[in-house]
């Protein structure tokens, strides 16, 4: 009777909670699975975020970007002096800003570099040729006359002289565009050519 009694007494906070006893061997089972699963957790976070430090780290390494000036010359858009940017070994963009007695004009360049060759050492750095497509724009304020503006095409074709940091260039620019204002009207074929230099910043 008193073992009845006993049993019953140690079912009776399941019972009265709904819940079948857990043995203790199962307990401590679940308490050290749970354990491992906090640890396991941990350890992926541990492991993501390296890695994404890696990925962080190597990026910074590998960018790199060249900023400098050009002086452009020649018939159409392009007059005066440019800045340069270029966020790579590939694509290059100008913006330039031209002042004279009867204009003032502003224009932007973005020549993609599609073919390179080097030419041949020069000391501790070389010579190469380049062929590219770019794109233009500019805004003219001419005195006493409407506004004009537009937009085009252009190849530069051109020699770098490349003495890692700083490289220096001369380029001639076929181009040919289409005038937006005072009236939408083809722009005609324009020729640009340009000296300038680059400082490359890893």
């Amino acid at each position: 009777m008193l073992c009845i009694l006993r049993d019953l007494a140690d079912f009776s906070p399941a019972i009265a909670n709904n819940e079948p006893k857990v043995p203790i061997v199962e307990q401590v089972q679940y308490h050290k699975f749970g354990i491992n699963l906090i640890e396991e957790i941990r350890m992926k976070k541990k492991i993501v975020l390296i890695s994404a430090a890696l990925v962080v780290f190597a990026s910074v390494e590998a960018f790199s970007f060249g900023i400098g000036l050009r002086g452009n010359f020649g018939y159409g858009f392009g007059g005066g002096g440019s800045l340069l940017f270029s966020p790579n070994d590939k694509l290059h963009i100008g913006a330039s800003y031209y002042m004279g007695e009867d204009l003032h004009s502003v224009g932007l360049t973005a020549d993609y570099w599609l073919f390179e060759k080097d030419l041949r050492s020069v000391g501790k750095g070389s010579l190469n040729f380049y062929l590219g497509f770019g794109l233009y724009s500019w805004i003219s304020f001419p005195k006493d006359e409407d506004t004009e503006g537009g937009l085009g095409i252009r190849v530069p074709i051109g020699l770098d002289l490349n003495f890692d940091p700083l490289d220096f260039f001369v380029e001639m620019a076929p181009q040919l565009g289409l005038s937006l204002l005072p009236s939408p009207s083809l722009g005609g074929s324009w020729f640009n050519a340009a000296i300038g230099f680059r400082f490359w910043i890893n």
